[in-house]
């Protein structure tokens, strides 16, 4: 065993990590989760209250809760999901989450740019990562790499066994064809990633699971479970 700070350091890090993981999937199956893109296709929604009614509120990278897009957007915000950079800004939307979730699990490996995280941990941040090779099996669909919001929405995939179109606002996966990415800035999207294929992937998660709640003795008992539920 190594007798160097560091090391224990991010050995304990690296721990605490893989417990805060577990603990936000439990919290994912046990409570109700709005995951809220950047397209701006909700602009005009007033979606807003709508979005700050669940339990958890799940955003990515540089989101924004001004009180200009609130009525559309909502404010609430308990998870982070975002790449591993160190920017100023991810940082201070970091510092006010529940939960942070980076989307790529061996970053301790890979980049050796640490100090950042490490902030983050010592301010009492509960960091998190996706599974380790959990972006794979859409990386081969896609044949590109998946967008995070993607990535994310397969973790919820995995640990519920659905993905409801309900929970879902500002996932458009179209718009970024057009240059549209936010909907909070004119920043240009990234165009590594599939957006067509995205979207097909997206509709049929998210339509099957609307034709299995419409269709048959069992999916009406599953509405009438899933309402009951939700308007305790």
């Amino acid at each position: 065993m190594s007798e160097s700070a560091d090391v224990i350091f991010y050995h304990n890090m690296h721990l605490e990590i893989l417990h805060n993981s577990s603990q936000l999937a439990q919290q994912i199956k046990e409570e109700t989760v709005a995951v809220v893109g950047n397209s701006p296709c909700e602009l005009g929604s007033g979606k807003g209250k709508v979005i700050d009614s669940y339990s958890l509120v799940v955003r990515f990278n540089y989101f924004s809760v001004r009180e200009h897009y609130s009525s559309d957007y909502g404010r609430k915000f308990d998870v982070h999901v975002r790449g591993a950079g160190d920017t100023e800004e991810l940082a201070d939307r970091s510092s006010d989450a529940r939960f942070v979730v980076l989307n790529q699990y061996d970053f301790l490996y890979h980049f050796r740019r640490w100090e950042h995280l490490k902030a983050l941990y010592e301010k009492g941040v509960r960091l998190c990562c996706l599974p380790s090779g959990h972006h794979f099996p859409l990386q081969k669909e896609l044949k590109a790499e998946p967008s995070l919001g993607l990535s994310f929405l397969k973790f919820v995939k995995d640990v519920t066994n659905h993905v409801e179109r309900s929970q879902c606002f500002g996932f458009s996966l179209s718009d970024q064809l057009s240059g549209k990415a936010h909907y909070f800035d004119h920043r240009q999207p990234a165009y590594t990633h599939n957006w067509i294929k995205e979207k097909q992937i997206f509709e049929g998660w998210v339509d099957n699971n609307d034709r299995f709640e419409k269709s048959g003795y069992l999916g009406k008992a599953f509405v009438r479970l899933k309402e009951t539920f939700f308007s305790r």
